[in-house]
Formats: C-alpha cells, structure tokens, sequence
C-alpha cells in the first residue's frame, strides 16, 4: 500500500484536492455563487483528462520500479547536507533583508511594515503587475537570492529523512521562509516553501529502508498536525494585518470565509469567465512568462501581455477573487480542445517525471518532480506554470548544486 501511494503520489495529489475542493464547494458557504453545468462538465472534463493522461503512461511501467535500489541515508553525506542547508537559508535570509531595505528606500522606514502594511503589499504587487519596467535593485536582487535560497526547501527535506542531530537542520528553512515571506507581507512564498520542504520529505522517505520508511511517515502524520495549524495561524496573522476589521471574531470569520473562497471560489469564478466576452490567447495564457520574453525581445506585442494577477470577479455577494483554477489558462489559450489536451499532457508529463525519479535518485530529478506534484496542487487554484522563469531559474541552480558538489554529496 506505501509504495503504491508514493507510485501514483501525483495522481492522489490532484484528485484528492479536486476532491476537496467539489466537496466543499458543494456545502455552498457564505453565498458562494453556482456555476452553470456547462462550466461543471468542463471542470469533470479536464480533471478525466488529467487522469487518462497519467493513468495512459501509468500501465506500462509500474511493476517495473525497484523499490530498493538505492538509500538515501547510506549514500548521502549528511554534514554536507546540512552545511549546504545553513548556506541557503543565509542566502534567503540576505534577499529577505534586500526586499526589506527596498520597503526602507521607498516607503521611507521599516515602520510601514506596521503603520501601513497594505501600502508595502501594493508596492510588491505593483512591482509584479509592470514586468517590462525594471523594479529597484535591491527588490531585483533580493528576490533572486530567495529563489536561490528555495533550494533549502529541497534540501531540507531530504536532510530531514537522515539519522542524527544534524537532520533538524532541516526544519531551519520554516522559520527562514517566515520571515522572507512577511519581507513581502504575503502568504504565497511561505506556503510554496512548507509545500516543498514536505513534499520533498515525503519523496526522500521513498528512499529508505522498510524500517526507517515507516518512523518516518509516522513522524510525517505528526508534522501535518503541526503544518496545519501553523498554516492556519499564518493565514489569521496576514489577514489580521492586512485588513480593516477591528474585532478578532471578525477576523476569524473573514479568514475562515476568505480560506473557504479560495479553495472553492476558481469554479464561480471561471464560470463568469466564461460568460463575458474574450479573445483565445493561443498559448499566452498558460505561458506567459515565454510571451513576456518575445515581447522584450520585440517579437510579440506588448499589449497582449498577461498580468501576473487576474482581473477580480464576484464570487459571493460581497467579495471578489482573483483565482480562476488552472482550466482558465488552457481554455483562454484554445477553448475546450485546451483544456481536454493541455489536461492530458499535464497529467502525462507529472507521470513520467514522477517515474523517472523513482527509477533513479538525483536532486533534479526530486526539483522536478515537486515542481509538477505542486502544479497539480495548485490546479484549483491557477496554473503554477505561469512561472516558468523563476522555476527554470531555482532548477538550474539545484542542479548546479548537484553538478560542483556531486563528489561531496554522495559518497563513494
């Protein structure tokens, strides 16, 4: 049953936050608008789609995994490790320190992070909604050593599954990750981390003896207790900040309802895509960082370029999302043949990923593979492979760790 989960783990992932989501939409809370059953029959769609594709590629190889060809604990050198995890999280916390300098330049004191935090998470938004115009070095730079420090999230959890003192190091990238993501005063670039770190524990148990497979996964049941409630906490604290109300009831019941819309409001929301007018976008929906370098190349128009954030629609009566669900990407580049293709070849590409990784352990090969099981995660949400700049950008720096440490890391 062990090996069988961490076999279809991507699969599980996408299907079991599907399932959550239509559950939970079904309760119909807070007022949330009802989609059309022409927008629910593309959702059953696009989700089977997904699941032929992986479930196509799935047939012909999944007896043909060794499960015990490999062990972390006996071939990876454990204070390398963790010296390289100390080095990432210095480097995160330098880039936290730059965006927060940048919020000093601009916004004249660190002060504003509690006078005026809505006014610091305007700046970082305004920064991402104009991509053609350079924002200031210290952002610039300080977000680039962030992505660089992302590597910690990998690391760490694979430094979590060893033996010894040292493997605690690994929790270090939580609080590290905390305080890059409040330099921002946002929630996206804690939880793209914990999501990491966990995953990247998870995949890395694959790797280990029978014995030491299960304390590990007993220890991990243990951990997502914990990772809710602190996600939990995180979300009160942000929201608390950032908005206007005055009592803590009412911030609790906005944070529950803002939570509940989240995971529920892309289907209202992608119905009334759906219903107003629009020009197909033929692949600069779904790849739109590849489209924002053909326009700086001088190669697209600039005036069909995608903004990072979507347009806010209605999704109750009183509150409005911008989260549409990964299907609006596809649909907006070539209507219904997107979402039925695009869906396969999402699901076909986590599959094989996933595959190669449990046939042969590599640091990449682990990059990758969290890469896709998170973008079938976030399928409820948008599409993560909007981002394909700064995920080539954290790949290729992991797998540069990988290259110039190889005779370090692993041992002979």
């Amino acid at each position: 049953m062990i090996n069988f989960s961490f076999k279809y783990l991507p699969l599980l992932v996408f299907t079991g936050i599907w399932g959550i989501v239509f559950y939970f939409y079904n309760l119909q809370l807070f007022n949330v608008h009802q989609a059309t059953s022409e927008t629910l029959a593309i959702f059953l769609f696009g989700i089977l789609a997904f699941m032929s594709g992986y479930v196509l590629f799935t047939l012909y190889d999944v007896n043909s995994i060794n499960t015990h060809q490999y062990d972390i604990v006996a071939n990876i050198s454990q204070p390398v490790l963790f010296y390289l995890v100390l080095a990432l999280c210095m480097v995160t916390l330098t880039g936290a320190y730059l965006v927060i300098q940048t919020v000093i330049n601009e916004l004249g004191s660190f002060d504003a992070y509690f006078d005026t935090p809505v006014r610091v998470r305007n700046l970082f938004v305004d920064y991402q909604e104009n991509p053609l115009k350079p924002p200031p070095l210290t952002y610039k730079f300080g977000s680039y050593l962030v992505n660089i420090g992302f590597a910690s999230t990998l690391f760490g959890g694979v430094l979590l599954v060893t033996k010894g003192w040292r493997r605690w190091g690994g929790l270090l990238v939580i609080f590290v990750f905390t305080i890059a993501s409040f330099s921002t005063v946002g929630r996206y670039t804690l939880f793209n981390s914990l999501f990491f770190l966990f995953f990247s524990y998870l995949l890395a148990i694959f790797y280990t003896n029978e014995k030491l497979k299960k304390r590990r996964l007993i220890e991990l049941s243990a951990f997502t207790v914990l990772l809710i409630f602190f996600v939990g906490g995180i979300t009160y604290f942000v929201i608390n900040i950032r908005s206007t109300l005055t009592s803590e009831s009412a911030v609790i019941e906005y944070t529950l309802k803002t939570s509940y819309l989240y995971l529920t409001g892309g289907i209202p929301a992608f119905d009334k895509f759906l219903n107003q007018d629009f020009l197909f976008a033929h692949g600069g929906s779904s790849l739109r960082s590849v489209f924002r370098w053909l326009i700086k190349l001088g190669i697209w128009p600039e005036e069909s370029l995608k903004t990072v954030h979507e347009s806010f629609v209605t999704v109750t009566p009183v509150i409005q999302i911008n989260t549409y669900t990964y299907m609006k990407s596809f649909f907006e580049d070539f209507g219904m043949s997107g979402v039925l293709i695009g869906s396969f070849i999402f699901g076909a590409t986590c599959k094989l990923i996933h595959y190669s990784y449990l046939r042969r352990f590599t640091f990449i090969g682990l990059g990758l593979t969290l890469t896709f099981i998170f973008t079938a995660f976030m399928s409820f949400y948008s599409f993560y492979l909007h981002s394909i700049t700064t995920i080539i950008y954290r790949l290729l720096f992991i797998w540069v760790i990988q290259v110039l440490l190889s005779k370090h890391l692993f041992k002979k």
